[in-house]
C-alpha cells in the first residue's frame, strides 16, 4: 500500500502490518526513509520481518483509505531525526607531493641621480620536495662599489596537512598567541599548529540556529538584515550550522514559512571571533633557539638562547584558556590568559605573567582587555601594567618593561555613507626612550587619534585622520585624502598632510596593473613646507610572465632629478625543466601540453601565462592547500592539435610547485570540396567515409566535408540516397594546418 508522512509521500508500495486490534506497524526501513527517530518499543517479527508500533510515537494519528490504499500518517515534529544543515559549504582538499625542484626569486634595483648610479637587490633561492622546502634569503645594498651580500635568512621548514602542525628550523619570528608577549627574530626550531594547511577547518565556531517545521516548509536566514540562505526543509527538527556572520556580534533571524504561508520568526543573537577557538580545538607553538640581532646588516649576529611555548585551547565556543611559558639564560616567566565571550558586550580578555631572574626578583604583568565589534559600533578597551623588575623574551639586558599601557578605540558607522573614529593611548615609563621637544626624555605621555571616512558617489571616498601628542615635538600631525576610482583600474588621488610647520598637498592619477600580462603608470605632483618646495615624479610598470619591471623618475626643485628602475621576476626548475617567472611566493605549477605552443593557460578562470615553444608555462601564485582550477583556452589550441582539455584541480604544498599534464597530439585535417563527375556540387548530407575506417561525416552546404583527421592519399566514398561515388586526394601543397581541397572530382560506382 501507499503511504504519506504529514501529507507528503513516502512509498508506493510499502510492507505494513496491522495487528487483531487495528493498530498498524511500520518497518525499520519506512521509519528511516520518512526520517522518523527509531521507536523505543520491542519489534514485532511476522514471517521474519521486523515491524515496529505506530502507536509508540508521541501524539501520533494515522487514517486508512480503503479505496486508495493508502495509509495517511501524521507525526508532531518532535517525532522526526534533525536535519543538519550547513549555511557555508567549506569543500576539504587533499595537498599534493611535490617532486624535487629549484626556485629563485630577485628583486633588483638601479637608482641615479646627479651622475651617481646604485644597485641593490635581494635574492631568495629556494628547495621544494615532498620533504620541505628549503630557502634562503641574500641583500646587497651597493653592488657597484661593494660586491657583497648580507644573509637575511635561511629556513627550512615542513608543514604536515593532516595534522594542521608545522616544523620550522632556522630564521623565523616568534608566536604571538598571548597578548603581552613580545615577537622576536631568532634561530632555532618550532613546532606549531598550522589551521591554514586545512582552508575547510574552522579553528573557531560560527554560529548555528535550530527550529522546527510541522510540514515541509521553507527557511529564510538573515544576519544583521541581510539574508544569507533560502532553502527548502522537511517536516521535523533542524539546525543550521556555521553560519558566515559580518561582524563579531550581531542578531540572526530566521524565518519558517509552510506551504500554506504561515510564518514562524525565530530570533538570536550572536558571537563569533577568530580569538574564541572551538571548543576542543588547540592552537600552539613550541620554539627554542637565539635571538637574532641586527638584522639586515649582520648575516650572523645571534644572542641569547631561549625556550618558549604557547598553548590555547577551547574550553567552550565561547571561552579560551591560554598559557605561555618562557626560559632564558638569566630569567623565567609564566603567564595566563582566557578570552570570553559574552553576548551582547563582545570579547573580555585578561591574564597575567609572573617572572623570575637571576638577581631573585619576583616581578608581574598583568593586563585586562574588552572588545565590541558589531555592524555599526565598535570600540576596545586595553589595559596592561608591569613592576619595574618584570622580564620577559624580547627585552634588552638593560632594557625595561612599559610599566603602563592604556589604550581606547570607538568607532560608528552612520548608515552606508559615513563613519567616525576616535583613539587615545596613554603610556608611563615607556620600555623604548622618547624624547620631548627639547630632547629631555618622557616618563609619560599621550595621544589622541581621530578619524572620519565619508563615502561618496561612484565609489569616492573621503578621509580624514590626525594624530595629537602634546609632549612630542610634533605634537599634532593629520592627514585627508580624496579617493575618486575611474575605469578599468585608474584612479586620481588627492591628499594633503599636515605637521607643525607645513603642509604636504600632492595629486596622483594612476592605473593599476592588470591580473595578467599588462602596464600601469602613474603621475603624482606634490610639495613640502607649504608649496616651497614643489616635487613632480612619475613611474611607468609592465607585469607578464617573466616579471614585472618598473621605471621612475622625480624632479624636485632645487634638487637634481632622480631616476630608477626595478625589476622583480623569479625562475623555476622542474624535471629538468628551467623556465622565468614572476616572484614565486605561493604555491604554483608548471604547465605541459607536451610541445604545444601559444596555447593560453587559464588558473582560477583568469588567464595567467602562454606556452612556449616548448609548450611550458608555468603558473604562478596558486593559493597553497587549496583547491585550484587549470586548464586552457580551446580558442587558442591550433587545429591541427587534438588537446584534452578537460579541467585539472591541483592543491599544491606552500611554496612548492606541480607539475600538470595536458596530453596534445598533431593532427592533419582538411576541407574537402566533392563534386559529381558532371561537375555539380555532391548534395547535402550525403555521407563521407575515408580510408575504409568506421568513422562518418556528413557534406555541408557547398559540397563540403569537414575531415578532422586525415592520412594522405585519402581514399573517399560518398554515399546519398541510391548513389555513390569514390575519389583518390593527393596531398596538398599546402602548409595551413586546415588546407582547403577543391574541387575534388567524385566517380560513381555501383
Amino acid at each position: 500500500m501507499a503511504v504519506e508522512v504529514n501529507g507528503h509521500p513516502v512509498e508506493d508500495f510499502a510492507h505494513l502490518y496491522r495487528d487483531a486490534n487495528g493498530r498498524w506497524y511500520a518497518t525499520a526501513d519506512l521509519l528511516a526513509e520518512a526520517r522518523l527517530i527509531k521507536p523505543t518499543g520491542q519489534a514485532v517479527r511476522v514471517d521474519g520481518t521486523e515491524y515496529y508500533l505506530l502507536d509508540s510515537y508521541r501524539g501520533v494519528s494515522y487514517r486508512f483509505d480503503t479505496t486508495q490504499q493508502l495509509l495517511d500518517i501524521s507525526f508532531p515534529a518532535e517525532n522526526f531525526e534533525t536535519l543538519n544543515l550547513q549555511a557555508s559549504k567549506r569543500i576539504s582538499a587533499v595537498s599534493m607531493a611535490s617532486d624535487p625542484g629549484l626556485f629563485l626569486n630577485h628583486d633588483l634595483q638601479v637608482t641615479g641621480s646627479n651622475g651617481q648610479i646604485q644597485v641593490s637587490g635581494v635574492e631568495e633561492f629556494g628547495f621544494f620536495s615532498k620533504l620541505g622546502v628549503l630557502t634562503s634569503q641574500f641583500a646587497a645594498r651597493d653592488l657597484v662599489s661593494h660586491l657583497a651580500a648580507t644573509r637575511l635568512s635561511t629556513q627550512f621548514f615542513r608543514d604536515f596537512p593532516q595534522k594542521m602542525t608545522t616544523l620550522n628550523v632556522g630564521d623565523s619570528y616568534s608566536a604571538s598567541f598571548a597578548s603581552w608577549a613580545q615577537t622576536v627574530q631568532y634561530a632555532g626550531i618550532s613546532w606549531a599548529s598550522k589551521f591554514s594547511t586545512q582552508p575547510a577547518f574552522l579553528p573557531f565556531a560560527l554560529p548555528s540556529i535550530g527550529g522546527s517545521a510541522a510540514r515541509p516548509s521553507t527557511v529564510d536566514l538573515y544576519v544583521d538584515s541581510l539574508q544569507m540562505l533560502h532553502q527548502p526543509v522537511d517536516q521535523g527538527p533542524f539546525t543550521i550550522s556555521d553560519i558566515p556572520v559580518v561582524s563579531a556580534l550581531g542578531n540572526i533571524q530566521m524565518v519558517v514559512t509552510d506551504l500554506l504561508g504561515r510564518q514562524q520568526v525565530v530570533s538570536l543573537p550572536y558571537i563569533s571571533t577568530r580569538q574564541l577557538l572551538r571548543r576542543g580545538v588547540s592552537e600552539y607553538a613550541y620554539e627554542s633557539g637565539v635571538q637574532r640581532h641586527n638584522f639586515g646588516t649582520s648575516s650572523n649576529s645571534y644572542g641569547t638562547w631561549f625556550a618558549s611555548g604557547t598553548y590555547r585551547h577551547g574550553l567552550s565556543n565561547t571561552f579560551t584558556l591560554g598559557l605561555r611559558g618562557e626560559a632564558l639564560l638569566d630569567s623565567q616567566t609564566f603567564g595566563v590568559g582566557f578570552d570570553d565571550g559574552l553576548l551582547r558586550i563582545g570579547v573580555i580578555s585578561g591574564g597575567f605573567a609572573v617572572s623570575h631572574d637571576k638577581e631573585g626578583h619576583v616581578a608581574g604583568l598583568a593586563y585586562a582587555e574588552v572588545q565590541h565589534s558589531a555592524r555599526s559600533v565598535n570600540f576596545a578597551l586595553y589595559a596592561q601594567a608591569a613592576q619595574e623588575n618584570f622580564r620577559q623574551l624580547g627585552l634588552l639586558p638593560t632594557q625595561r618593561p612599559t610599566q603602563f599601557l592604556g589604550q581606547a578605540q570607538i568607532g560608528y558607522m552612520f548608515g552606508k555613507w559615513i563613519s567616525v573614529s576616535a583613539g587615545a593611548m596613554h603610556q608611563e615609563k615607556p620600555g623604548n626612550a622618547v624624547f620631548d621637544v627639547h630632547g629631555n626624555p618622557v616618563h609619560r605621555f599621550n595621544t589622541v587619534t581621530p578619524s572620519v571616512t565619508i563615502r561618496l558617489p561612484h565609489g569616492a571616498m573621503l578621509m580624514m585622520s590626525g594624530n595629537y601628542t602634546p609632549e612630542f615635538k610634533q605634537r599634532a600631525s593629520g592627514v585627508m585624502s580624496l579617493i575618486i576610482p575611474l575605469a578599468k583600474q585608474r584612479m586620481v588621488t588627492a591628499s594633503t598632510g599636515y605637521q607643525t610647520g607645513g603642509t604636504n598637498p600632492s595629486v596622483e592619477y594612476s592605473q593599476g596593473l592588470p591580473p595578467g600580462t599588462g602596464w600601469g603608470y602613474r603621475l603624482r605632483t606634490s610639495s613640502n613646507n607649504n608649496l616651497e618646495t614643489p616635487r613632480v615624479d612619475a613611474g611607468v610598470t609592465y607585469q607578464n610572465g617573466l616579471g614585472t619591471y618598473q621605471l621612475e623618475a622625480a624632479q624636485q626643485k632645487s634638487s637634481p632629478t632622480t631616476w630608477s628602475f626595478n625589476y622583480t621576476g623569479g625562475a623555476v626548475l622542474l624535471h629538468k625543466d628551467a623556465l622565468l617567472s614572476r616572484s614565486l611566493t605561493d604555491g604554483f605549477a608548471v604547465v605541459d601540453t607536451n610541445g604545444a605552443p601559444g596555447v593560453k593557460v587559464l588558473a582560477n578562470n583568469n588567464y595567467v601565462a602562454k606556452t612556449d615553444r616548448r609548450g611550458l608555462a608555468i603558473v604562478p601564485s596558486l593559493p597553497a592547500y587549496n583547491r585550484n582550477s587549470i586548464s586552457l583556452d580551446e580558442t587558442s589550441v591550433p587545429l591541427d592539435l587534438n588537446v584534452d582539455l578537460s579541467e585539472r584541480i591541483v592543491v599544491p604544498m606552500a611554496r612548492s610547485g606541480l607539475l600538470v599534464k595536458f596530453k596534445a597530439e598533431q593532427v592533419r585535417g582538411a576541407l574537402l570540396v566533392l563534386v559529381t563527375e558532371d561537375g555539380k556540387e555532391v548534395p547535402l548530407g550525403a555521407e563521407v567515409t575515408v580510408n575504409g575506417g568506421k568513422d562518418v561525416y556528413e557534406v555541408a552546404l557547398h559540397g563540403e566535408a569537414y575531415i578532422p583527421e586525415i592520412q594522405f592519399p585519402a581514399n573517399i566514398r560518398v554515399h546519398w540516397d541510391d548513389a555513390s561515388c569514390q575519389a583518390t586526394v593527393a596531398p596538398p601543397k599546402s602548409t595551413e594546418p586546415l588546407p582547403r581541397i577543391a574541387p575534388i572530382p567524385c566517380r560513381r560506382v555501383r
